[in-house]
């Protein structure tokens, strides 16, 4: 569902590679919480649960075009997989893996449409689950967006549907800015329905600053 965000910023342009970075962020989690329960259900392994670490993701991001008024923006990205969790508390894999994501963004007005497809892959545990995903996020107020995400996943024959509706606004401080979100997914997969919540917090500061 992980893959740079709306009314955030001041100007409208950095608005839209905000918002885009929330919504990859977003989905790329998703990803690798859907791929932890898959790989423990392929290795026949107990549930288990607790607290800790999960596994960590380092990731490589190319900026292939920038959106303009005739294109989206088209950001793919190369993720590395580690195995840092707890299998055995259902934090991670037990295998590092790798994941490759494919998103396209573009702006209509107050609303900001993505779409991304790829995949992940765990080769010690012969996993590989594709997945599309696309989301719609309204900028209700310069500084708060309505958002309705949605992802699809296929593992060995089995396919998983996620609805997640949510919420997040923010505010600037200098060229620091914080941004808060909360969504309540909806998974639908082998006749079973699970309702969760998702929580977000970001602080970022510009990589670099402008003369």
């Amino acid at each position: 569902l992980e893959v740079t965000q709306l009314g955030l910023k001041k100007a409208a342009e950095a608005d839209a590679k905000k918002l885009h970075g929330a919504e990859r962020k977003k989905f790329r989690s998703s990803c690798i919480t859907k791929m932890r329960k898959e790989a423990k259900m392929e290795k026949g392994a107990s549930a288990g649960s607790g607290t800790g670490l999960g596994d960590v993701a380092i990731h490589y991001r190319w900026q292939a075009t920038v959106e303009n008024a005739s294109r989206p923006a088209f950001s793919p990205r190369v993720s590395l997989l580690l195995a840092t969790g707890s299998e055995g508390k259902a934090l991670g894999r037990g295998e590092p893996g790798w994941q490759v994501n494919l998103p396209l963004s573009k702006q209509v007005g107050d609303t900001y449409l993505h779409g991304n497809a790829g995949f992940t892959h765990v080769p010690g545990l012969d996993a590989l689950t594709p997945h599309v995903a696309a989301s719609g996020i309204w900028r209700v107020r310069p500084m708060v967006n309505l958002m309705l995400e949605s992802m699809a996943t296929w593992t060995a024959g089995a396919t998983s549907l996620t609805l997640a509706p949510g919420l997040r606004g923010g505010w600037n401080a200098g060229d620091a800015q914080t941004v808060v979100g909360v969504a309540v997914p909806v998974e639908f997969a082998g006749g079973d329905t699970v309702v969760g919540i998702f929580g977000y917090l970001s602080y970022e500061l510009p990589f670099m600053r402008r003369p």
